[in-house]
């Protein structure tokens, strides 16, 4: 979802009995004149879809998921909050490194262990939403469980890659937003390898605010414990500002891949996430990382 009324024609198209909501974030923030708000109201379009006595999930630690379950449009479906002091929620989570991660899901019939092939708490959240769901709605836990650990990361979307010189690289190639890539950079932190650093395009659609937000992105980068950063594109020096010592900003791919401060300069044996919004095409990073 990008713009206000996609979610709402989807659903004219394909009536729903059921969905869940991730998290309400700021990407896309640029087509949304009301900010975080307006993109809780396109994305309750989703809830104003659902068939009457539908279902939908979402983080019951969402401030926004919450709001959309108290907006009238809202009223005809049953809201699942999932998370902590609800019935179901999910607990002791595990990093397992570059093999996933595990955690048990909380179920008013009992806990339920699960194991992900997908790295990162986020996708630890969203495995829970779904498997709650999927419960809520009469489908066997067990198979839940079983089919959740059948989803593989796709390209773009958490494919970890070993390096010829040691290391591994995290393509979360497909778009980026300021949590997303935060998210990210945390499962990046849970894999085995040397220095975690990361090669970002900038991010788009953000409106007035995309040099603050690029900036805060790349002090919370360095916060989290991330120690280089090579960005290019539009905002790259605002990533680069952020982040302070040890990053270094290029104008495109091009300059990104020749200059000797660029891709060639990433050390042996690090771990390096590669993110950035689609119209950069960070991919392109990727295939030049896993070829030299």
């Amino acid at each position: 979802m990008s713009t206000p009324g996609e979610i709402r024609r989807l659903t004219e198209i394909a009536p729903l009995d059921a969905g869940l909501i991730t998290m309400i974030g700021t990407a896309h923030a640029e087509n949304f004149a009301e900010g975080q708000q307006g993109i809780a109201e396109a994305k309750g379009e989703l809830v104003a879809g659902l068939n009457r006595g539908g279902i939908w999930a979402h983080p019951a630690a969402d401030q926004w998921c919450r709001w959309i379950a108290r907006q009238p449009r809202a009223r005809h479906a049953e809201a699942l909050p999932v998370g902590e002091g609800e019935p179901f929620g999910w607990e002791a989570v595990e990093s397992l490194g570059a093999a996933g991660g595990a955690f048990r899901l909380r179920t008013p019939s009992g806990p339920l262990p699960i194991r992900l092939q997908l790295p990162g708490e986020h996708q630890i959240r969203n495995a829970a939403l779904a498997a709650a769901l999927a419960i809520r709605l009469g489908h066997d836990p067990e198979q839940v469980a079983r089919g959740l650990g059948t989803v593989a990361p796709g390209e773009g979307r958490g494919r970890i890659h070993g390096l010829r010189g040691g290391g591994c690289l995290l393509d979360e190639t497909y778009n980026a937003s300021p949590d997303s890539i935060l998210a990210c950079a945390r499962a990046l932190l849970q894999l085995p390898g040397g220095e975690a650093v990361a090669v970002l395009g900038s991010m788009r659609e953000l409106g007035s605010e995309a040099p603050k937000i690029h900036r805060a992105t790349g002090a919370a980068l360095k916060a989290l414990g991330l120690s280089r950063l090579w960005a290019y594109g539009d905002f790259a020096g605002d990533y680069v500002e952020g982040f302070s010592l040890r990053a270094v900003a290029f104008p495109d791919f091009e300059a990104l891949r020749d200059d000797a401060a660029g891709l060639s300069a990433i050390p042996p044996g690090a771990r390096i996430l590669v993110k950035g919004s689609r119209f950069w095409r960070t991919e392109r990073a990727v295939d030049w990382l896993l070829t030299h």
